[in-house]
């Protein structure tokens, strides 16, 4: 008996290591005595009613809004066969902004070319300015 369950153990190593080597979700462990129930959160009046106006504006009940903010924020995606985490990994996706982290060093290199390009355009303003003042 000790040995098949040595086996067992053995067995559920290489599954995890295989499926972390090759990048693939480990499901929780299920138990007889797993329960979903709410989770309470103590937060800040002005965070509630900022969470209030971002559920508002994206046509979502409140608890929903939350867990979809929530699951953006840690980059949680649902295991697989999961259908009720399907679409929550959707929309978080989409909270979660632009999957390619070049984007904002893009934006940032496309503003500074564009102050560099202003403040040259200033210089050469400036220089026809005086240039024409010396010879009025």
């Amino acid at each position: 008996m000790e040995e098949a369950a040595a086996n067992i153990r053995d067995a559920m190593d290489t599954w995890i290591t295989d499926a972390i080597e090759n990048g693939q979700a480990i499901p929780a462990p299920r138990t007889a005595t797993r329960k979903r129930g709410p989770l309470e959160v103590e937060v800040p009046p002005s965070l509630e009613s900022a969470l209030t106006r971002g559920a508002v504006r994206e046509g979502m009940d409140i608890n929903v809004f939350v867990t979809t903010a929530l699951a953006a924020a840690v980059g949680w995606r649902p295991v697989e066969g999961d259908p009720s985490g399907t679409w929550l990994a959707a929309r978080a996706k989409r909270f979660s902004g632009p999957a390619d982290p070049s984007a904002g060093r893009l934006l940032r290199f496309t503003a500074i070319g564009n102050a560099v390009l202003v403040a040259l355009v200033a210089i050469v303003a400036l220089v026809l300015i005086y240039v024409a003042l010396k010879n009025a």
